[in-house]
């Protein structure tokens, strides 16, 4: 999968492994996308990947990415708070 992924990136752009965390049966890897230099690419270009493994093995079982968005979508207390209501509005009305 890495090496599919990276055949696809530019010959300038690579991947960094910002964290990396391994037990015996689980990897996840923090990570974001750099052009040479040492420049950030914008848009999506950070994110988290998590495998599961055999412990036995040690082969990779099955695996994930999530991309961060740019900008981060992310709710203020206002949404919060509507959030809050419109949950409130809807258990009243579906739950009976």
């Amino acid at each position: 999968h890495f090496e599919r992924v990276t055949s696809q990136l530019p010959s300038d752009c690579g991947i960094v492994i910002d964290d990396l965390v391994e037990s015996e049966t689980a990897i996840g890897i923090k990570w974001h996308l750099e052009v040479k230099g040492g420049d950030f690419l914008e848009g999506w270009s950070r994110g988290c990947s998590m495998y599961t493994k055999d412990a036995s093995s040690g082969l990779i079982n099955s695996g994930f990415d999530v991309t961060e968005q740019v900008p981060p979508l992310k709710i203020n207390e206002a949404g919060m708070e509507f959030l809050a209501a419109s949950a409130k509005f809807l258990k009243t009305r579906l739950i009976k």
